[in-house]
This record gives C-alpha cells, sequence and structure tokens, in this order.
C-alpha cells in the first residue's frame, strides 16, 4: 500500500477522534434548568414521629443529575456549612445534612437538608430483687394465671421461651440449673438458649430457688424471691433483650453458671451485664 496513503488515512482518523472527543466535552448549556438531586440518611435508624433517630454510623447519600439527566458534582453541607466530607462517626445529637450540587454549566443548586438525631447511649438495664406482693403492688406482676396475664399491656414480655427451656407460671420463668429440683427432667435442657425477647418494654421475672445471684459486685440469696430485670432506652428505644447461658468452663467447675443479659436498641447500640449463679450455701440444721 502507498506509504503515503496510510499517513493520510491516519492523520484522517486521529481528527475524526480529536474532534468527538472536543464535542462530547462540550455540554449542552441551552436548557436552563438548574441540576436536582435527592440526598437521604443510610444505615441503622428508626422514625419514632417526626424524629429519624440514626445510629453513629450513619452515612448520607446524595444522586445529582444536570438538566439532560447526566451525573453532576456535589459538595456536602453540615449543619448548614458546606463541607470537605461527611463526619464519621456523627456525634450524639441532632444534626443536618444538605448538598450544593454543580453541573457542568456551572449551575448551582441547594439539596434541601435531611434533619435527624443521632443515639449513641445503649439501653439501661435494670434489676430488682423482690418477693411476688412486691412486684405485684407495683403492678408489674400479675397474680392471674399466665393466660389471662398475656393480656395486660406491658406486664409481660411479648417473647416466650421454650417450654423445655424456662419454665414459667403466670410470667415468672425459672432459671434452668442444676440444682434447681423440677420432677420435668427437660427443664434442665440448655440447648434452647438463647431466650430473646422482642419488645420495646421487655422484663423477665426470673426465679431459682437454693441460688446466689452476683450481679455488680452484689450477693443475694434469692430463695423464694424473684429477680425482675428489664431494659428501657429514652432515644431509639429497644429492640431486644437477651438472655444466654454462657460457656464458662472455669466457673462451672466451681458449680456456677453465668447469665449474660444483652440489651439492643433499634439502631444497634448494645449493652450487657452478666449475673453468676450460684448455690447458695445450705444452713446448719
Amino acid at each position: 500500500m502507498n506509504r503515503r496513503l496510510v499517513l493520510v488515512s491516519g492523520w484522517l482518523l486521529a481528527f475524526l477522534f480529536a474532534a468527538t472527543v472536543v464535542g462530547a466535552a462540550e455540554p449542552d448549556c441551552s436548557n436552563q434548568r438548574p441540576p436536582a438531586g435527592a440526598i437521604q440518611v443510610t444505615g441503622p435508624q428508626i422514625r419514632l414521629g417526626e424524629r429519624l433517630i440514626a445510629a453513629p454510623g450513619a452515612r448520607i447519600e446524595v444522586v445529582a443529575t444536570d438538566a439532560a439527566g447526566q451525573p453532576a458534582t456535589w459538595t456536602p453541607v453540615v449543619e448548614g456549612r458546606e463541607a470537605t466530607d461527611w463526619p464519621g462517626p456523627w456525634t450524639a445529637g441532632g444534626h443536618s445534612a444538605g448538598a450544593i450540587v454543580v453541573d457542568s454549566c456551572g449551575r448551582r443548586a441547594s439539596l434541601a437538608p435531611v434533619s435527624f438525631v443521632v443515639d449513641t447511649e445503649p439501653p439501661a438495664l435494670r434489676w430488682e430483687l423482690g418477693d411476688r406482693k412486691m412486684f405485684m403492688d407495683s403492678n408489674r406482676l400479675s397474680p392471674d394465671p399466665e393466660k389471662k396475664r398475656r393480656s395486660v399491656r406491658f406486664a409481660r414480655s411479648h417473647g416466650r421461651p421454650a417450654g423445655d427451656s424456662w419454665l414459667s407460671e403466670a410470667g415468672v420463668w425459672q432459671i434452668p440449673l442444676p440444682w434447681v429440683q423440677n420432677p420435668d427432667k427437660t427443664f434442665l435442657a440448655r440447648a434452647q438458649y438463647p431466650v430473646r425477647i422482642a419488645s420495646e418494654h421487655p422484663q423477665a421475672f426470673l426465679a431459682a430457688p437454693g441460688t446466689t445471684a452476683a450481679l455488680e459486685g452484689s450477693d443475694s440469696t434469692l430463695g423464694e424471691r424473684l429477680l425482675w430485670i428489664s431494659a428501657e432506652d429514652a432515644g431509639a428505644g429497644v429492640e431486644t433483650l437477651t438472655f444466654r447461658l454462657k460457656n464458662d468452663k472455669d466457673r462451672a467447675a466451681q458449680g456456677m453458671d453465668v447469665l449474660e443479659v444483652v440489651a439492643i436498641d433499634n439502631v444497634g447500640n448494645t449493652s450487657r451485664k452478666e449475673i453468676v449463679l450460684k448455690r447458695a450455701a445450705q444452713k446448719a440444721r
């Protein structure tokens, strides 16, 4: 082939390619519409009334386009001021996240900010020892049978342990410990753990006669008393209250069981407590 013809053809192709690139790089600014977009909070969150409550690791997602539907650039607006990036993690309290969108023609538009509250506090675990009369007087324990008790609002948890895990009478769950005597041998089954209570106001009444419970440095012999445990959260609200028997071989060798109590709120904040249970010392006759 003629070398000169090849060179001319190469120049022609290069010119056409360059013209195509230059043409694509030139935006069409004849449409005067400003760019548009949407902004939203993602990650663990819950809406309570008009408040959007989110976790500290909440992310902000922005989608922005120009008048022709092509992607546009944007910059964050945090608490009403332009920023280089989103904070991470967010601090506790109220926040506002918006964005400034700029298209290829230099037109700017502000996206309406979203407001949300960051909850960093885990649920509060409460516990108390008392006899049945004390809890009945405080309306936390109903004297009615189990079937009738289920209709009492917030009087018992919405969760229900498996029958071969914890025995229940009027909402009082007996902890399956080797030294708790019961004619039903399946009562000592541990395979049904963990016991998970899904409720905004979870509570449990635990009974373990002949047992000493150690919680937060305090030892108490239960006897015929009940151990009441509940979880409360003023922010995102409680999602679940869970009870687990831990596999602690060292303590098991000393005749102890460890009951772990875990409360999780609706954005993932978690609190834990351990209750060490052991056979109470027998009184000398």
